[in-house]
């Protein structure tokens, strides 16, 4: 029975890399080689997460096909490469040159979000300026508001916010409005873009529900450590 049983194991197909692709500093597709199975959405939201990432952050999504989509920060270039399925380091290692796969892809955290909202998730992990931008114009949907007053309200930098409100204007989720010379935001109010974040505050408030309950059977401090993640939840 064990000699089958590993028999059996190494039957099983290894993960095929499907396509990569190679984005830009703003986010332009510089190169692209077979299919790489994502949705433009899905891809610019990764891919904007990223900017706001460590150099060498490497990030995976499981898409519905069941293909794995895996990104990884290069300098001012992000690299994406579409798996059949979850890829194992050295394939990955052998995929992209100077990447360093000791550690295993961690997107547990994502598990159950559509890779359209996990790539939202993403920037708001990611960027704690962006989440509290989106969080902000999410709050307040039916006003608008320039951007000097707006990086009071998040307590950030104009500069930063602006970096901000472009990435959120490129994922159609922030609209900009011009009205006598001076220039307003808000959020876009598009069907889609409330279905979107209506799922990530839902995803949200699941995992702070569930923080709230490792209080009661973990330290207080060491859960705090962990929680880097915690977005400014909305009203």
């Amino acid at each position: 029975m064990a000699v089958a049983i590993v028999a059996l194991s190494r039957l099983k197909p290894k993960a095929r890399l499907l396509g990569t692709a190679i984005y830009d500093e703003v986010g332009r597709v510089v190169q692209t080689q077979g299919d790489c199975c994502l949705d433009e959405l899905v891809a610019s939201g990764m891919v904007a997460a990223l900017r706001d990432s460590a150099p060498d952050a490497l990030q995976g999504l499981t898409l519905p096909s069941g293909a794995s989509a895996y990104f990884l920060r290069q300098g001012s270039r992000t690299v994406v490469l579409s798996f059949s399925g979850p890829a194992s380091p050295e394939a990955l290692g052998a995929s992209v040159r100077q990447l360093t796969a000791a550690a295993p892809v961690a997107f547990d955290v994502f598990d159950g979000l559509e890779p359209a909202v996990a790539a939202l998730a993403a920037n708001a992990l990611n960027s704690p300026i962006k989440r509290d931008v989106l969080a902000y114009l999410y709050r307040f949907k039916l006003s608008s508001i320039e951007q000097s007053d707006l990086a009071y309200r998040v307590g950030a930098g104009e500069a930063a916010v602006m970096l901000a409100l472009d990435d959120l204007i490129r994922l159609d989720l922030v609209r900009r409005q011009s009205v006598c010379a001076l220039t307003f935001y808000q959020f876009g109010r598009t069907p889609e873009a409330l279905r979107l974040l209506d799922e990530l505050f839902a995803w949200q408030a699941d995992w702070q529900a569930q923080l709230q309950k490792l209080t009661h059977t973990a330290d207080p401090v060491s859960v705090c450590k962990h929680h880097r993640w915690q977005m400014m939840a909305p009203a």
